[in-house]
């Protein structure tokens, strides 16, 4: 279950925090496109995590994964109200992939692709029940 959002509109994990989740952080060193699917999948539920991670996987050998990745990065900020760091999200997933698909994955994680929903949703007050008479079974 997703955690409350981050607090102070900055990354709670570091782009470079591997340590912080280390089987993340594995499966993204050796397979970072697939990671990238489940992500990106989490973030749009209507994506295809196969489909996305087979996107990437093309768009990767020609260092052109951040123009898939950068906007789902993008969607994620938006939604935690995060900042561009520590740059803008394409240049994050074209220079440093592993590691921000791992980022986020962290953050979905503990927090959930999108923010917390309210818990409890109050019912409107209806008037109480009629009064009902008790009879003692005698006369």
């Amino acid at each position: 279950m997703a955690g409350p959002p981050p607090e102070g509109g900055k990354w709670p994990t570091g782009l470079c925090g591997c340590f912080e989740d280390c089987g993340t952080c594995c499966c993204c060193y050796w397979c970072h496109m697939c990671q990238y699917g489940s992500v990106a999948s989490d973030i749009d539920p209507k994506s295809s995590c196969c489909g996305q991670c087979c996107c990437f996987w093309l768009l990767h050998y020609c260092c052109l994964q951040g123009l898939i990745a950068g906007p789902k990065r993008a969607q994620l900020r938006a939604a935690h109200n995060l900042p561009p760091e520590p740059c803008g999200d394409c240049c994050v997933h074209t220079w440093c992939g592993p590691c921000a698909v791992a980022q986020e994955a962290r953050i979905i994680k503990k927090y959930g692709a999108q923010p917390a929903q309210a818990a409890f949703v109050t019912a409107p007050m209806t008037a109480p029940p009629p009064e009902q008479a008790m009879y003692s079974g005698g006369q």
